[in-house]
């Protein structure tokens, strides 16, 4: 895999895919020694990123949105100038729409963001505690449904902070998500335990 992120020069153009299929009936190796991807129209993948790929077809240079579904992204003239500008395109969005290491779901990543979640799961319950003592109730007199209402955020704070953590969408609908999940667990949880008496 490529590391997009680093400022190295692309490599050189590749060489025109052949006009026939080798004779053992695999795939020809272009670039450092990489069996690419072959693609409908004679275009091969040579260069793959973690969202993206660069390669080139019979008459253009291009760069491809790797996943399901995806297609071609940008195409650029199948010159050394045009390989240059789609290795600059390829390590544009692959810096810019990468999952950071610290979203991948890697065990110990999944352990800190666990821990995480349970740290703004007791900030929400502070919350909870600070309105109840507005109201002028007695923490130590909550019933086992008031209790159970703010276990509730227990599993809405976390549910939320993992989805912002792990959606594979953009930050600002990743935020809008958290913030619909933790205000909607709070606002439900200090409704049930202003309601029971």
């Amino acid at each position: 895999m490529v590391d997009p992120t680093s400022a190295v020069p692309p490599p050189p153009i590749p060489p025109p895919p052949p006009a026939y299929a080798p004779a053992t009936g695999q795939q020809p190796t272009v670039g450092w020694g990489v069996t690419p991807r072959v693609t409908p129209a004679d275009t091969v993948i040579t260069h793959r990123g973690q969202l993206y790929g660069a390669g080139y077809g019979p008459n253009f240079c291009a760069v491809w949105d790797l996943r399901p579904g995806g297609a071609i992204v940008a195409t650029f003239e199948r010159s050394q100038a045009g390989w240059q500008q789609a290795w600059e395109r390829f390590q544009e969005l692959e810096s810019r729409d990468a999952m950071p290491q610290w979203r991948q779901p890697k065990i110990g990543w999944v352990l800190l963001q666990l821990g995480l979640g349970l740290v703004v799961w007791f900030l929400v319950a502070i919350v909870v505690a600070l309105v109840v003592q507005l109201t002028g109730r007695d923490l130590g007199g909550l019933s086992d449904a008031q209790n159970g209402a703010v276990g509730l955020t227990f599993f809405t704070t976390l549910t939320g902070w993992l989805l912002f953590v792990y959606m594979r969408k953009p930050a600002r609908t990743r935020w809008i998500v958290l913030a619909a999940v933790l205000g909607g667990g709070l606002l439900v949880s200090i409704i049930l335990v202003l309601s029971v008496h």
